[in-house]
């Protein structure tokens, strides 16, 4: 795989999940949500900063989308504030999955191409995961129920 500009790269220059439009969208939507969680709270942004041992700096960083949220910050979101992991995840969680799904349907078609009784298997395994992943809900939607 060619690898794509720092623009379309989620973390690194050698990142091979380039950034989509549509990937693009849910981070936004993320960076703000972390936002909207804490003012919807008693808690101010020193306050999350002191529990997550971060200058109050660095989160405001975050909450404005300068900056990925690491995991373990997603994580004290989801235990301060009650936010489903999949809400939290979403941005990253939607752009592998479609990653996923374009290279798994590009290996089908490789095993189909050249089948045998090991292929078999390895293709209806692909596939099941190619369909959980279609009929995964949108994401970032915060009244997922979960």
């Amino acid at each position: 795989m060619v690898h794509r500009t720092d623009t379309e790269c989620c973390y690194n220059k050698k990142c091979r999940w380039s950034i989509t439009p549509t990937a693009l969208f849910y981070m936004i939507h993320s960076r703000t949500l972390l936002k909207d969680l804490r003012t919807e709270s008693p808690l101010d942004q020193k306050d999350v900063a002191v529990l997550l041992e971060m200058k109050a700096s660095n989160l405001v960083r975050y909450e404005h989308g300068h900056r990925n949220p690491p995991p373990e910050l997603l994580l004290t979101y989801h235990m301060l504030f009650d936010a489903s992991l999949r809400e939290l995840f979403a941005p990253i969680y939607k752009h592998i999955a479609d990653t996923l799904i374009a290279r798994s349907q590009k290996l089908i078609a490789e095993f189909k191409a050249h089948s045998s009784s090991k292929n078999v298997y390895k293709l209806s395994y692909l596939s099941e995961i190619v369909n959980r992943l279609k009929d995964i809900e949108p994401y970032g939607s915060r009244d997922t129920g979960e």
